[in-house]
């Protein structure tokens, strides 16, 4: 199976499962192709809420918490940015807050997240989905797994 997602302008996302989802890893191969952001969603709670594991032109691979009109970057690390090359993208996600998530099984990042907001409701958990920042994006198969 293969996504292409394709946004013109902002952020665009595809979303799979539902809120209740908690503790799994989610995991993809995604190959840039004329974009300045692909990546992998999780914690996924509507269109400005959720955790994602991104790969940017600028050469920085990301840990970003969305949480309405705020995006907080909760790790980061260089990695070499190369168009219609495919990377593994996994991202694990935790109900008590914990994020980690590695690009092609290493440059692991690590992150914790309030994992409670707006009267104690949990958002450390909900679907998963795709992202691609203003371009296209290809992603094949893409696995969810209890977190190990």
């Amino acid at each position: 199976m293969t996504y292409r997602v394709i946004q013109d302008e902002g952020t665009g996302l595809i979303f799979q499962g539902e809120q209740s989802w908690s503790d799994y890893t989610v995991e993809a191969d995604a190959l840039p192709h004329m974009a300045d952001a692909i990546g992998l969603v999780a914690n996924a709670r509507g269109l400005t809420r959720y955790v994602a594991l991104t790969l940017g032109r600028d050469g920085m691979a990301r840990l970003i918490e969305k949480y309405d009109a705020a995006e907080t970057t909760l790790a980061e690390a260089p990695i070499p940015w190369e168009l219609d090359r495919a990377y593994r993208l996994s991202l694990t996600v935790r109900r008590d807050g914990t994020v980690a998530a590695t690009v092609d099984g290493g440059l692991p990042l690590t992150a914790q997240v309030d994992a409670t907001r707006a009267a104690g409701a949990n958002v450390a958990c909900g679907a998963i989905g795709l992202l691609v920042r203003e371009g296209h994006g290809q992603f094949g198969a893409v696995s969810v797994a209890p977190a190990g």
